[in-house]
C-alpha cells in the first residue's frame, strides 16, 4: 500500500504499466515474474479491488496492460490481509 501512496501523490490518477507492475512484483519476490503472471495478477488485482480498472494503454501498439484507478477512490479502500471469500 505504501508504493501505491506513493505513487498517487499529487495526482488525480494513478496508473501502473505491466513492465513496473513486473519490476515491483520481482522486488518482493525475489526474482523475475513472467509476464503472463505480472498481467494475471493485474487482472486479479482488478476482480478483489473496485477502485482498480485493467486494460491497455491507449495509442501503444504493444498493447502494454496497465491498472488504474482514481486517487481519491484507491486511497478510501482498506486492503486487508487476506483476499475476499470466493479468491484464492
Amino acid at each position: 500500500m505504501d508504493h501505491i501512496k506513493t505513487l498517487a501523490e499529487g495526482k488525480e490518477k494513478v496508473a501502473l504499466s505491466s513492465p513496473q507492475a513486473r519490476q515491483y512484483l520481482a522486488g518482493m519476490e525475489g526474482k523475475p515474474v513472467s509476464r503472463r503472471d505480472c498481467i494475471r495478477a493485474l487482472h486479479r488485482a482488478e476482480m478483489i479491488c473496485p477502485a482498480l480498472i485493467c486494460g491497455h494503454t491507449p495509442g501503444d501498439g504493444r498493447a502494454t496492460a496497465r491498472i488504474i484507478a482514481e486517487t481519491r477512490d484507491l486511497l478510501s479502500v482498506s486492503f486487508g490481509n487476506g483476499l475476499p471469500r470466493g479468491y484464492s
